[in-house]
């Protein structure tokens, strides 16, 4: 039996080693109408991917920052993703 639901997989451009990363947080925008949107950070991970699992159907926004020595960088632009 195959499943419908197949991993989908955020990709950033970065390059880790040049910029003294060591790792990268990502966030996802919650906005479920009953309070502000806010970003819940659902990751840490070294490589500039992340693969997202257990998405509910519908629009989901993503961000990412950047943490070196120097602290976390502002988040990305928003990524959509689609279910």
């Amino acid at each position: 039996a195959v499943s419908g639901s197949v991993p989908k997989k955020l990709v950033w451009d970065a390059r880790p080693i040049e910029e003294g990363v060591s790792s990268y947080n990502v966030y996802e925008k919650v906005d479920n109408g009953r309070q502000p949107p806010f970003w819940k950070r659902i990751g840490t991970v070294h490589k500039p991917n992340f693969t997202l699992r257990k998405l509910t159907p519908g629009s989901h926004v993503f961000a990412v920052t950047a943490v070196s020595k120097f602290g976390e960088s502002p988040r990305s632009s928003e990524m959509v993703v689609t279910k």
